[in-house]
């Protein structure tokens, strides 16, 4: 059976090209940003427009377990609550003013 992914801040740069990267691997990605990708369509299974900087976003986006989560945007307390298995922290453009 295939991973189940999220990745945040899947609209950003980042976020958009580690999608692109990971589906050639068969995983199922829920992606979840403020935005959609500016500069062609995102490949992921289920894309979600939600802020993460509010709380209840967040827990929105993790529901229904994931083996693995991308962390390119807001949010870590909430993985734990909803039991991710694996997090990922690179960046996030949340933290600039």
């Amino acid at each position: 059976m295939a991973k189940k992914a999220l990745i945040t801040g899947a609209g950003g740069f980042i976020g958009h090209h580690l999608l692109k990267f990971h589906k050639n691997k068969s995983e199922w990605f829920r992606g979840v940003d403020i935005k959609y990708p500016e500069f062609e369509p995102t490949q992921v299974d289920k894309f979600e427009l939600l802020d993460l900087r509010e709380f209840e976003s967040c827990l929105i986006a993790t529901r229904g377990g994931f083996d693995e989560i991308y962390h390119l945007a807001a949010m870590l307390e909430v993985c734990r609550i909803n039991s991710a298995g694996r997090f990922f922290f690179s960046s996030s453009a949340c933290v600039y003013p």
